[in-house]
């Protein structure tokens, strides 16, 4: 308690869309056998530009998302799926150095 995900259908797909948007187009790249893969075929510098790159487009979309929701969780007072799967995505950040100023949601 609280739930997760609330009983709210639209409300779900809304935080259901931010968890989606993170776990399929933002994570997967960030995972290391991804990362070595690139620095493999590119270079290091190559694949942390990537995963930095691929995080700002992840935010960018995060951020479009949750904007105009009331704080201060992505879904207002209480923490649902979506903060769950966003936390690691700002460890990720400070790992690819990634300003964290354009996101302030």
């Amino acid at each position: 308690d609280p739930a997760f995900l609330p009983r709210d259908p639209v409300l779900r797909a809304r935080i259901r869309a931010v968890v989606l948007s993170i776990a399929a187009d933002t994570h997967p790249i960030q995972n290391l056998g991804v990362l070595k893969r690139i620095e493999t075929l590119l270079g290091a510098d190559a694949a942390r530009q990537w995963g930095h790159d691929t995080l700002v487009k992840g935010l960018t979309a995060t951020e479009a998302l949750v904007a105009a929701n009331p704080g201060p969780f992505a879904f207002g007072d209480t923490p649902t799926l979506a903060d769950i799967v966003i936390v690691p995505q700002l460890l990720n950040c400070r790992r690819f150095g990634v300003d964290l100023a354009a996101f302030p949601r």
